[in-house]
């Protein structure tokens, strides 16, 4: 909504760092997800002049993947120059642990496992589902132990199973015209910082969209609380456009939807 500032870009560093250094695969999923999202409407946009309204030029961008690709290259062969050693990559035991430990490799399959017990009965009520009180076994890797459990972690499988497919279609178009209408405003609105907060709002959501295929989404009160509430900022920035139907020549909206 305004010009980049160099405060702007170490606040961030923090949050970044946070990130890089968590030991679940969802958080760094859920950021691939948001930083994603965030280039494709910035930069592969079918509409002209959308990029105005998030204002960096690119000599910015050019210069500062300069610079991170420099400190980069310093971090990494500088030390093992010096030293006449084998590149050493920095939190590469980290993260190698986190997609190859024996904890992580049972987590995965324990999700197979919920998926495959999931899908058995998703058929016998495939349209209205089993209700929000459903309960199923699973084999548990870590434990080794058939064990009862109401989730399946992972958003499609557990709506279809509670609410059957005519509840899981519903919450697909009502999430697709809120990130629809999500972006709209971001082009559309009158005011720049609410049309930034718009923006910032859809990457969000479809980061936490992501990590509700890797997460007891709907079970797990956090998740349901923070995706409830970014819901709430994107309605708020959606409908507080005076003219919402209007639009600048050129730009045509993605869709006409939007809920009043």
């Amino acid at each position: 909504s305004g010009q980049v500032h160099t405060r702007h870009v170490v606040a961030l560093v923090p949050i970044l760092t946070g990130v890089v250094l968590a030991d679940q695969r969802a958080v760094l999923v859920n950021l691939a997800v948001v930083a994603g999202v965030l280039l494709v409407l910035l930069f592969a946009g079918p509409w002209r002049g959308a990029v105005q309204r998030f204002r960096v030029k690119a000599g910015q961008i050019v210069l500062i993947s300069l610079a991170v690709a420099g400190i980069a290259l310093a971090v990494l062969f500088v030390p093992a120059a010096v030293d006449q050693q084998p590149v050493h990559v920095p939190l590469s035991s980290q993260f190698d642990a986190l997609f190859h430990s024996q904890g992580k490799i049972e987590s995965a399959q324990d999700r197979l496992n919920l998926a495959s017990e999931a899908e058995k009965l998703i058929p016998q009520h495939l349209f209205i589902g089993w209700g929000l009180g459903v309960e199923f076994q699973y084999y548990e890797a870590g434990q080794r132990a058939t064990v009862p459990i109401a989730y399946a972690h992972n958003i499609v499988l557990d709506l279809w199973l509670r609410l059957g497919l005519i509840g899981l279609v519903m919450f697909v178009v009502a999430m697709a015209v809120s990130l629809i209408d999500g972006v709209n405003a971001w082009r559309r609105h009158p005011d720049p910082l609410a049309g930034a907060l718009a923006l910032s709002i859809v990457a969000v959501l479809s980061g936490l969209l992501a990590t509700a295929f890797l997460e007891p989404f709907l079970d797990e009160y956090r998740l349901a609380t923070l995706f409830g509430v970014t819901l709430g900022l994107l309605r708020a920035a959606v409908t507080s456009m005076e003219h919402l139907s209007l639009h600048p020549a050129g730009q045509p909206a993605l869709g006409g939807v939007a809920w009043t």
